[in-house]
């Protein structure tokens, strides 16, 4: 039961993110607003792990990959928020919910990762649930 007060607060939060975006664009630009909330997201996080304990900063290999991953997530969201700005929240929220389509089919012509009719029927089930009733 908590779990799943958990998940549909999760889901509540998540789905009013690209509407408060929108409402933010009427007297903000939104590049700033997205540095803006990474800059502040990244600070709670970093004030979280130093809470914790956990640290950050040990050299362990993986900074350079670190680096390229956190530049294309940020500009993932660059474009989608820019985007929001030309579009409306829901079709903004079709196409980030049909991501893992395009990452299946980018990973088999570009990785070689092939498709297989486990993978396709898990992707068909996950969306499922975006049908309508």
């Amino acid at each position: 039961m908590a779990a799943a007060a958990i998940m549909v607060g999760l889901t509540f939060s998540w789905g009013l993110n690209y509407v408060a975006a929108k409402i933010s664009y009427a007297g903000y630009d939104p590049v700033f607003l997205s540095i803006a909330r990474s800059v502040i997201g990244g600070f709670c996080v970093f004030l979280w792990c130093r809470w914790r304990g956990i640290a950050l900063f040990t050299r362990d290999g993986t900074l350079l990959a670190g680096i390229a991953v956190g530049v294309l997530f940020g500009v993932e969201f660059l474009c989608l928020y820019i985007g929001l700005e030309h579009t409306t929240v829901a079709r903004n929220t079709l196409l980030v919910n049909s991501m893992p389509f395009w990452m299946l089919i980018g990973g088999h012509f570009l990785l070689g990762e092939r498709i297989t009719t486990r993978k396709f029927l898990g992707l068909l089930l996950a969306f499922a649930g975006l049908a309508p009733v």
